[in-house]
């Protein structure tokens, strides 16, 4: 078969492809230039072949690309970090906290030891990131938070102090049980003192609250009381004056 034969085979298979566009070749069929012809390749006429290109090697592959990445994305599951921090800026410890995320018919609890530990919440479906979340934190001491919130990857929640520590309470008697007034109560440098009924209440503001406080009592003609014990907001104090 002679070279001529062979270009003409070619270039009818080539104008046969899906080709939209082919070039011009120049090929010599002798080593003299001046002997070298040009064979311009025919591009596609048919507008059908032209479509069909496009749908089978442009957008389809788009499609599948596309699709596949919405799946990844869709389908992946994700994970919601929770940090809290103390609002109260409190010295007392903290004894740990419970915290609880609801979102649609799921409910999880973790608990942390520290306030500086963080709580991941794994394998939440995309789909609900956004949506709305219920998060309750319960901690000795502190305010219990129960709040709905959009659902995050990362969430941080203050938490505060709560009152139990935040008053010192009771009465003042004497050894015959009769409620004595004017009486001064002390803690720390704060104080206060007991009315006709015998009654106090002292308030200890946040930075000096302590889980145990050192009551100092004293009225004239009676003898010192002096009493370090726990504090409640739940339990009076119960003062005893002897003369």
């Amino acid at each position: 078969m002679s070279l001529s034969k062979i270009l003409n085979l070619i270039a009818r298979r080539i104008s046969d492809t899906s080709a939209t566009c082919i070039p011009i070749m120049m090929i010599c069929v002798s080593s003299s230039t001046n002997n070298c012809r040009f064979w311009r390749m025919k591009a596609l006429s048919s507008p059908i072949r032209s479509l069909r290109f496009v749908l089978l090697y442009v957008l389809v592959p788009v499609l599948v690309v596309a699709l596949a990445f919405f799946a990844f994305y869709y389908y992946s599951p994700v994970t919601s970090t929770v940090r809290l921090t103390d609002t109260s800026k409190s010295s007392l410890p903290f004894y740990g906290a419970d915290i609880t995320l609801e979102y649609a018919d799921k409910s999880e609890t973790r608990h942390v030891d520290r306030l500086s530990d963080e709580v991941v919440f794994k394998e939440i479906h995309t789909k609900y990131l956004g949506e709305n979340a219920r998060l309750k934190i319960e901690s000795k001491g502190y305010v219990t938070v129960d709040t709905v919130l959009s659902l995050e990857k990362n969430v941080t929640l203050g938490i505060s102090r709560d009152s139990s520590l935040a008053m010192i309470f009771g009465t003042v008697k004497d050894e015959d049980n009769r409620p004595l007034a004017d009486a001064t109560v002390q803690v720390l440098d704060m104080k206060t003192v007991s009315d006709g009924m015998g009654n106090f209440q002292l308030p200890i503001p946040a930075e000096k609250q302590k889980e145990e406080q050192r009551v100092t009592v004293y009225k004239d003609g009676y003898q010192l009381w002096d009493f370090t014990g726990p504090v409640s907001d739940k339990v009076p104090w119960k003062i005893i004056l002897r003369k």
